[in-house]
């Protein structure tokens, strides 16, 4: 570490525990059901500190979260959510555009279609307006508006019934599935969306997701144009020789051109064609989840057929993904789950630095999630193989020290949980929830494999402020990383009511909305009382020490605990009687049975307030029986009474009858 380096992380330090003004410049932001996330590195006179990073969670219900990575001493948590305070609400957003004298407004931005356009060199997204100018029949005009996703500006106004469109459609030959090239196989055309297209009268366009691209030409016209595989955003170069190029010519007399990149399909082509096709596929499948992931805007380079054997890297000094010809080692690795997989190392190097089994953990989610496989690699060293496969209960903490094999636990754990969604929700559902909480999960984790991004997950699936009731996805959350080997949190169980009742106290709760548990800890006054069924939601406690009694139940499962949920009963003293003593004297005799006859039969005599002592036969009730045991005992040898009897003690026998 510089001079300089340490100089800054000395004063980070300072700053971020004593509160001294100090500067976070963010690294990258996403908005994700409802959160506002983003990263930010820690900086001192314009220097970015290593090892300083913060999260930040914002949402309409609740005040910003932040969470500081750091040295162990510094690290902060999530507050708890009692401490989150008061809701600080957001208004929605509209723009407002006015043109050629007519006004209009515009909704939400992000809900209209969406198209690139190239404006002074600069690529914008844009949301496309159409506004019909007039009521008459046809319209006196018809505009389309291209406004700028981010800033609301106007970028092109234009009239749709006054320009004429040539163009056409380009597309890829690729073989299916995803997988690498090979005589046999069989192979399908992909339209090539985000794609250069150049005329020399027109200017520059770029393909839409249909792969379809047009020229505003007046009627008549016509254009050459040229087009390779190159964006504004993802430039491939073959490295075996020229790359892929295309000359042309439209017109707005003759039907659209369609173009095909390795329609003659080739190793060498196939090549180049999946590299531009999964790094757009990548960015649309990004850009879907969160329009605002800023770090999909780094262009990147493919370098494909390297004379080489069996590498595929990403090069972050170039910004470069990097594959290989095939050999008799292993096919060409410019493919599918191999590229999706480098390609998310590029986006990772926008972000803060991460650790090794981090890194590759979540690119072989990412590729597995984008093509639909737990297979990465698949067919790399030849038909069958694979090198790494995400549906296998791969356990945490590995034991390989391999950084690919050391992530494994938790890509297969982020599939697992995809599963368990789709269960849940079906198909299409649980896949985008599943990607939205990876997704989240990138921006707050500190870049390691452990537990703690199980909390992650959780806070982002809470969607009330209050995580004591659960989350909505908990259960399938939960269930899916501790098939993994993670530790697993586990909710309390709630509304614990202690009941008392004489000798006995009965406790009632509600279990958690989450994994079940495996067993239910009862303590009082810090001693374990019981240990009891999963499902169990009552406890009856016979003998209470008098006084304050606090009542502890903490669930547990797999060896991980619940946090304790917390009674307090208030157990009056015992009092000591003579079974059947009514008159209270000590002993039992006739006198007792004429006292009871009298409290039974005369309303106005209340007795001696024991209606235990009174309970002759221990029945719970009251009744004539109770004088016949009384007799039975005295005169005809009957049975000896229940305890307490004939010393004094208290009734060992809960029941709803007291004794002053």
């Amino acid at each position: 570490m510089d001079l300089l380096r340490a100089v800054a992380l000395i004063a980070v330090c300072t700053t971020l525990v004593s509160g001294n003004e100090h500067h976070w410049v963010t690294q990258a932001s996403a908005t994700i059901r409802g959160w506002e996330l983003s990263v930010e590195v820690a900086t001192v006179h314009g220097v970015v500190v290593e090892g300083w990073t913060r999260a930040t969670l914002h949402r309409p219900d609740s005040p910003p979260l932040i969470r500081v990575h750091g040295p162990p001493h510094t690290d902060s948590k999530w507050p708890s959510v009692d401490q989150r305070g008061a809701p600080d609400r957001w208004d929605s957003v509209s723009a407002y555009l006015a043109f050629g004298g007519h006004d209009t407004w515009l909704p939400k931005l992000g809900t209209l279609p969406s198209r690139y356009l190239m404006i002074d060199d600069t690529v914008k997204l844009t949301i496309v307006h159409h506004v019909r100018i007039g009521n008459s029949v046809p319209p006196t005009d018809e505009r389309e508006i291209f406004v700028d996703a981010q800033t609301g500006e106007v970028l092109l106004d234009r009239s749709v019934l006054r320009h004429v469109d040539a163009g056409g459609v380009i597309k890829g030959r690729l073989p299916e599935d995803n997988l690498p090239y090979s005589i046999g196989a069989t192979f399908v055309d992909y339209p090539l969306s985000g794609l250069s297209v150049f005329s020399p009268i027109a200017g520059e366009t770029l393909t839409n997701v249909a792969g379809e691209f047009t020229f505003d030409l007046a009627p008549g016209g016509s254009t050459f144009f040229t087009a390779a595989l190159d964006g504004p955003l993802i430039t491939v170069l073959d490295q075996s020789g020229p790359s892929a190029a295309y000359l042309g010519v439209v017109s707005t007399s003759s039907p659209p051109v369609e173009v095909i990149f390795n329609e003659i399909a080739s190793e060498l082509g196939t090549a180049e064609v999946a590299g531009f096709s999964i790094v757009t596929r990548s960015y649309d499948w990004l850009f879907d989840l969160s329009p605002d992931f800023d770090p999909i805007q780094a262009p990147v380079t493919v370098n494909v057929n390297f004379t080489g054997s069996c590498f595929a890297f990403y090069s972050p000094i170039f910004s470069s993904l990097n594959f290989a010809q095939s050999s008799v080692a292993c096919a060409n690795t410019a493919y599918g789950t191999v590229i999706a997989h480098e390609y998310f190392h590029h986006l990772q190097n926008q972000l803060v630095a991460v650790s090794p089994p981090y890194a590759e953990a979540m690119a072989d989610t990412f590729a597995a999630f984008l093509l639909d496989s737990p297979l990465i690699g698949q067919d790399f060293n030849g038909p069958g193989t694979v090198l790494r496969d995400l549906s296998e209960p791969h356990q945490y903490p590995a034991a390989s020290a391999d950084p690919a094999e050391e992530g494994l636990p938790l890509a297969a754990a982020f599939w697992s949980l995809r599963e368990n969604l789709e269960t849940t929700l079906g198909a299409t559902d649980g896949r985008r929830l599943t990607a939205e909480l990876w997704l989240a999960s990138q921006l707050l984790s500190g870049g390691v494999v452990d537990s703690t991004i199980v909390d992650d997950l959780i806070m982002i699936d809470d969607d009330d402020g209050d995580l004591s009731d659960g989350t909505p996805h908990a259960t399938e959350i939960i269930a899916a990383f501790a098939a993994h080997g993670f530790d697993v949190p586990l909710f309390p169980v709630s509304d614990l009511d202690c009941v008392v009742m004489e000798n006995q106290v009965t406790l009632s709760w509600a279990l958690p909305p989450s994994v079940p548990y495996d067993q239910i800890m009862v303590v009082r006054n810090g001693v374990p009382r019981a240990a009891i069924a999963g499902d169990d939601t009552s406890y009856l406690d016979l003998y209470p020490p008098a006084g304050s009694v606090l009542y502890t139940v903490i669930g547990s499962a797999a060896e991980v605990s619940s946090p304790p949920t917390l009674c307090i009963a208030e157990v009056a003293p015992y009092t000591h009687f003579v079974r059947g003593d009514a008159n209270r004297n000590g002993g039992l005799e006739l006198a007792d049975a004429i006292e009871f006859l009298s409290i039974l039969f005369d309303p106005e005599i209340t007795g001696y307030g024991c209606d235990d002592s009174l309970d002759a036969d221990d029945n719970g009730s009251i009744e004539i029986t109770d004088a016949i045991v009384i007799l039975d005992y005295l005169f005809l040898l009957g049975p000896s009474l229940p305890a307490p009897f004939p010393s004094t003690g208290f009734d060992p026998t809960p029941d709803a009858l007291t004794c002053e």
